[in-house]
């Protein structure tokens, strides 16, 4: 089913849908996974798919004239419209068709294999075939019940979150750290030096007794 929003898409699809017409299965997926492969570079433009056609040796003749004339849009339509009635809206999706049947089972989404392997198995019974002698356990989920007509797919279930894993931590050396350097004593001060003690003061010199009065009657 070509996005609506991816301008080349209906075009290539054409183009793979007569690779499938002139080469059958082999060679639609060769033209399937060389589109893959140039989406970006060289892209998908008319030259390129012509380009594409050529190198997996296509008849180009029939090839340019399918593309001109459209021959396989009408088809392409049709079963984009039958992916809108089954409920189809986005990729993976999955149809399990038993042979013969008009009705099958629809797979939304990234499944278990054990899923897949039990809806085959319900296929296989619905036409007689045999089927595994350790089937796998039932399973109440709605991609294992047939589909309606137009199903609504069941919403894929979100993928359960990785669990966290513990990363180991080395343990980091012990660095010892080197002894503090002792600090040096102290150089001792030096002892004062003793005053010297004051000098003797000298006595004071003994005053003169006083000369005796003169007597007036002598």
């Amino acid at each position: 089913k070509p996005l609506p929003f991816h301008k080349d898409a209906p075009l290539a699809h054409q183009a793979a849908q007569e690779a499938f017409a002139q080469q059958g299965s082999i060679g639609f997926w060769k033209f399937h996974d060389k589109l893959f492969a140039s989406q970006k570079k060289p892209g998908l433009k008319r030259a390129e798919l012509e380009s594409y056609a050529a190198e997996l040796g296509l008849d180009m003749a029939k090839f340019k004239a399918a593309l001109d004339g459209g021959t396989h849009k009408a088809f392409i339509e049709a079963e984009s419209k039958a992916s809108d009635a089954l409920g189809v809206r986005g990729t993976p999706g999955f149809l399990v068709v038993p042979k013969g049947a008009k009705k099958g089972y629809f797979i939304s989404g990234a499944q278990p294999f054990a899923k897949f392997r039990r809806i085959i198995e319900l296929a296989l019974k619905q036409t007689g075939a045999a089927t595994d002698a350790n089937p796998a356990p039932a399973d109440d989920d709605k991609a294992t019940q047939p589909a309606p007509a137009a199903p609504t797919p069941p919403t894929a279930p979100r993928p359960p979150r990785p669990a966290v894993v513990a990363r180991p931590v080395a343990p980091r050396p012990a660095t010892p750290r080197p002894a503090a350097a002792p600090r040096p004593a102290a150089a001792p001060r030096p002892a004062a030096a003793p005053r010297p003690a004051p000098a003797p003061r000298p006595a004071p010199a003994p005053r003169p007794a006083p000369a005796p009065a003169a007597d007036p009657y002598d």
